[in-house]
């Protein structure tokens, strides 16, 4: 990006860091404990003030950055020492406004834009004492949190556990009690926290003095009148909330930033804040208003459209702003590579609910009027302003990101094998997949990168030809024998590294259950039974459903899938990307599978014709094609009466109604009685022809079939 830009100031890097100049490498500081340097890295583990000089560990006190380049870093005290990069910056930044009015003494000759960037609050959190002296520890308050809150939460299902956030947080755990090498001791989490916060919040005092500064520079200038200043963020961050401690999740703390804007001419507003939730995707549009750019933003005809939209009808009114974008701003998080959007995390935030889908379909809602701290996840929940919110907030998201309406559920965490060690022994810790091998053979459960999908990096791999043992996850959702469970996997057996074995390669996918998660499973059913590729070194996708209806005396118990495998095989194999779902039978959730549709987008127009997936289930429409609309209702008039037809779809448990008005511009329906069909009157062999009928009928009457939510 630089050829963008006339000139670049200070370099940016984080620091000063413990620096060891013998090993050419960083060290921990001797008053953080050893578990929590090692779990959550140089970075992430770091904080306190300048003033705690590092000693030992051929250590040269502090040091600029993270490589022997970047030189030591000079501390005498908070008053004699050298700048720290946020100060650079500033310096440079002021410098260059200095530059710029004694060119242009009059403010109107130069345009300019100057993007600044300052580090600070970022890990490392080092700041001069002076900032800590502004949060004795002892007034401290941690942010709202109770015990379990992480229970009904799904993060930790869909991102991988040794990712920063959760990995910080457990890494403070685990450092609670231990002795620093300078014989600090954190008893508790939360005098752990306390210390980090106090670090944190130094750090944002200390940016905000050189904020402060520049905006100063800038109101002295001959440009204070005329320059637009936006003051943002990149995320927020977690304080032991949720038991996570950083950035990158979806909730609230993480997700929200600041975004002051200060416009002149719009001096008026002053302080005012909007309620609105924006994203800073409709920061560049914005500009585009305020310096009334109108070149067109795309290259060539073939380019995209801007995304975002312009904030500037809330700046001029931040009370009653009439805007043109989204009621609700769009967040995304991931720990996978590609532009696949059923493989990255989403989350939606209206003025008062945020809803969260995650790359397996698991799901959060929180309703912030009443729940301001993200405690309660509404999933499930039968009120119907809940239901109300929840179907919203999946419209909005799928508008947003559409790609997501077909993308299914899938109950199984992990499902591509992209969170395994490449070796790993039978129980690879915290992931998701296990193995019932003896412990003797560590070779079990691994991973190789060979894979089904461009968007994937590994598969399961079973390269030992004596194994049976089976690759087990234990499933969140608990059983239900109302559902089908249908289970679909790609795989593909390897010619070119032979096995002494005389087998031919045979996997069955199991079912196991239990009354509870820690206890005794026993087999219960099949996916597939001994299935095996129909030729070798070629992906090939096999499936297979679990009616459960028969196995309701397990209703509630704990589910496993088993990847089995017969033994002494010939060939090494490798298995992708498993996709398990549930679906009640002859219910939108079966049909919308069957279209490959995610069942909970049923509000969702997918093909813009005007009707929902729901309604084109209903009444017979195509949900992918816009020119198939579902069966046309009829209507056929007597003597003195009119009868109304329409499709009725049969063997569903979708309740219909049928309506009438006779002044359509009021919008006041009145409810009909429903008839519902023979089974020799149809439309076809998935539609029954339902009618209701009217003895009386004004001179206008209007009729309509609606399915009741």
């Amino acid at each position: 990006l630089q050829e963008f830009w006339d000139e670049y100031g200070d370099p940016a890097w984080a620091g000063p860091f413990v620096y060891n100049q013998n090993t050419a490498s960083v060290v921990n500081h001797p008053k953080i404990p050893d578990s929590f340097y090692q779990g959550a890295g140089s970075y992430n583990s770091l904080f306190g003030s300048l003033a705690d000089l590092p000693r030992g560990n051929n250590s040269s006190r502090w040091w600029n950055a993270t490589w022997q380049s970047s030189g030591s870093y000079r501390y005498e005290n908070d008053n004699d020492r050298d700048d720290l990069q946020d100060e650079r910056v500033r310096k440079w930044a002021t410098g260059k406004i200095d530059e710029l009015s004694a060119l242009d003494p009059s403010g109107e000759n130069n345009r300019f834009i100057m993007s600044i960037g300052f580090h600070n609050p970022h890990t490392p959190f080092i700041a001069p004492q002076a900032y800590f002296d502004l949060y004795p520890i002892d007034t401290l308050q941690l942010p709202a949190r109770i015990e379990g809150d992480v229970d009904d939460t799904f993060f930790d299902k869909n991102v991988k556990l040794n990712q920063s956030t959760l990995n910080v947080y457990q890494s403070m755990i685990d450092s609670v009690g231990e002795v620093s090498a300078d014989g600090t001791v954190y008893n508790n989490k939360e005098d752990f926290i306390k210390a980090y916060l106090q670090a944190y919040l130094a750090c944002v005092s200390f940016v905000d003095t050189q904020i402060g500064l520049l905006i100063e520079a800038l109101d002295a200038s001959p440009y204070a009148d005329n320059t637009v200043v936006i003051l943002t963020s990149d995320h927020g961050y977690e304080w032991g909330e949720k038991e996570a401690l950083s950035k990158n999740t979806l909730w609230e703390n993480s997700t929200r930033v600041p975004l002051l804007i200060r416009v002149p001419g719009l001096e008026s507003n002053s302080g005012k804040q909007v309620v609105l939730p924006v994203s800073l995707v409709d920061l560049y549009p914005t500009i585009r208003d305020l310096c009334d750019l109108d070149t067109d933003t795309k290259k060539t005809p073939l380019g995209r459209d801007l995304d975002g939209h312009s904030l500037l009808p809330l700046l001029r009114d931040p009370d009653n702003g009439s805007w043109s974008g989204p009621p609700v701003a769009l967040s995304m998080v991931s720990g996978r590579n590609g532009a696949v959007a059923g493989n990255k995390n989403f989350a939606v935030r209206s003025r008062d609910w945020r809803y969260i889908r995650y790359e397996n379909g698991m799901e959060e809602l929180y309703d912030h009027s009443n729940d301001p701290y993200e405690f309660t996840n509404l999933i499930g929940s039968t009120d119907p302003l809940v239901q109300q919110n929840y179907e919203q907030l999946v419209v909005e998201l799928f508008t947003l990101v559409p790609e997501l309406a077909m993308d299914p559920k899938n109950l199984l965490v992990d499902s591509s094998f992209e969170w395994l060690p490449d070796v790993s022994s039978p129980n690879p810790g915290e992931e998701m997949w296990f193995t019932t091998e003896s412990p003797t053979n560590i070779w079990q459960i691994k991973r190789n990168r060979f894979y089904a999908y461009d968007y994937g990096n590994y598969s399961l791999t079973f390269d030992q030809r004596w194994t049976s043992a089976a690759a087990v996850q234990t499933i969140v959702e608990p059983f239900n024998s109302n559902f089908h469970y249908a289970l679909s996997f790609w795989m593909q057996t390897n010619t070119t590294n032979p096995l002494a074995g005389s087998n031919d390669v045979a996997v069955s996918l199991e079912l196991w259950t239990s009354p509870n998660a820690g206890g005794n499973y026993m087999y219960r059913d099949d996916w597939v039974t001994d299935v095996e590729n129909s030729a070798d070194d070629q992906w090939e996708q096999f499936s297979g459903i679990i009616d459960a209806s028969s196995l309701s005396q397990y209703d509630g118990h704990s589910m496993q899938l088993r990847i089995q495998r017969n033994d002494n095989v010939k060939q090494v194999i490798y298995i992708d990307e498993l996709i398990l779902d549930a679906y009640q039978p002859n219910s939108y959730g079966e049909w919308a599978r069957e279209q490959g549709m995610n069942t909970i987008g049923k509000f969702y127009d997918i093909d813009s014709d005007g009707l929902s997936s729901l309604d084109e289930y209903a009444f017979g429409g195509d949900p992918k094609d816009s020119t198939s609309t579902g069966f046309s209702p009829e209507l056929s008039m007597g003597t003195n009466n009119v009868s109304f037809y329409f499709p009725h779809r049969k063997n569903t448990t979708l309740q219909y109604q049928v309506e009438y008005t006779t002044n359509i511009s009021n919008n006041s329906w009145l409810t009909a009685e429903l008839v519902l069909p023979n089974t020799s009157d149809d439309y076809d062999e998935n539609y029954w022809k339902a009618s209701s009928t009217f003895e009386i009928v004004p001179e206008a009457c209007f009729f309509r079939a609606k399915i009741i939510p």
